[in-house]
């Protein structure tokens, strides 16, 4: 797989199922875009991946090459510089609540935003 352009047309039995990126050296480039996250980089081989990916409409079973699970503006920065330099889809969870699904994707990146939000609760209120 490379990153850019090229995509690979998956299908699920008779309907056409949508487009995923391909990613050849997505090792050395994921790798690169971890090393930039204060947050998390979780990919298929991690062991928390499967629970991370699920979202409640339980009949969406999309699996994304990676969720970022951003801390800061930065990750957030970072992580759609990153999908759309290398032509990947993003998809954006804050919840993971949406019944059709927008949250995750097929074989793209999801941006989780929900430790940066978590992290801002703790501001004082205002007076």
């Amino acid at each position: 797989m490379t990153l850019g352009p090229s995509r690979r047309l998956i299908s699920n039995g008779t309907r056409t199922s949508g487009y995923l990126p391909v990613i050849s050296d997505s090792p050395a480039a994921l790798a690169t875009l971890r090393e930039r996250l204060t947050g998390r980089l979780i990919q298929p081989d991690d062991t928390d991946y499967d629970a991370l990916r699920v979202v409640v409409a339980g009949d969406i079973d999309h699996r994304p090459v990676a969720i970022a699970r951003t801390r800061s503006t930065d990750d957030v920065v970072a992580v759609v510089n990153f999908a759309r330099d290398h032509d990947v889809e993003l998809a954006v969870r804050c919840g993971g609540h949406s019944g059709p699904g927008y949250g995750t994707v097929e074989g793209g990146i999801v941006l989780d935003p929900t430790n940066l939000f978590r992290r801002n609760q703790n501001v004082p209120p205002r007076p």
